[in-house]
């Protein structure tokens, strides 16, 4: 069998590995646990015919199957990670996503008008075309405010990305100026020397002057 060769049992061996560190076994984490060798599109083929045995009843290789039940609590704690993650950039960004909640909260409170009138409506067939122009009204109103949603977290994402970008040019200023400074003082101390050099050439010069006259 040739080394770069991707059989199921490699990819069954490489999850096994994976998933006894704590690392979900996703296509690209067995890929590069096989040394980046080999398609990853062969790897994908591979994984999904071992999930179609394992689901299906079909016995694979007892010796290096990753049991159905480890996988789901490898893909448990990767999904419990991945909401941590969430959880600390939405607080990162705490005034902005309550800008968010105000909104929400208007929403909710749309809704519920809009409901009201849906009822309304219903109770009474004289208010009928006038109830319809108010819920038209309402739902859009719902829908600028949920556009407003999302344009507060595109503001957010873009917000956050402008703030590290202004840390990064604010740390590169500073760095110019501390040379900046670092450049003045060897200036200044160059210039003192050179004041002293002429304040004594000046002087010789007096002294020979006279000198001569006498």
């Amino acid at each position: 069998m040739s080394r770069l060769e991707i059989t199921q049992e490699r990819v069954q061996l490489a999850q096994q590995a994976l998933v006894a560190r704590g690392v979900y076994p996703s296509a690209d984490a067995v890929h590069k646990e096989l040394g980046n060798v080999g398609a990853k599109s062969t790897i994908e083929h591979h994984m999904r015919a071992l999930y179609v045995q394992a689901h299906n009843g079909q016995a694979p290789d007892p010796a290096t199957a990753v049991p159905v039940e480890t996988l789901d609590l490898a893909r448990l704690i990767f999904s419990a990670q991945l909401l941590d993650r969430i959880a600390d950039l939405r607080s990162a960004v705490h005034f902005q996503t309550h800008s968010r909640e105000i909104v929400e909260h208007q929403n909710s409170e749309l809704q519920k008008k809009m409901r009201e009138s849906e009822n309304k409506l219903r109770e009474s067939e004289c208010d009928r075309r006038e109830l319809l122009v108010t819920v038209a009204a309402q739902r859009e109103l719902l829908a600028e405010s949920r556009a407003k949603v999302r344009l507060l977290e595109e503001e957010i994402l873009f917000t956050r990305q402008s703030l590290r970008g202004l840390e990064a040019a604010r740390d590169a200023q500073l760095q110019e100026f501390r040379s900046l400074q670092e450049s003045l003082a060897a200036v200044n101390a160059e210039n003192c020397v050179l004041g002293e050099r002429l304040k004594r050439a000046c002087a010789e010069t007096r002294m020979t002057r006279r000198q001569l006259h006498h």
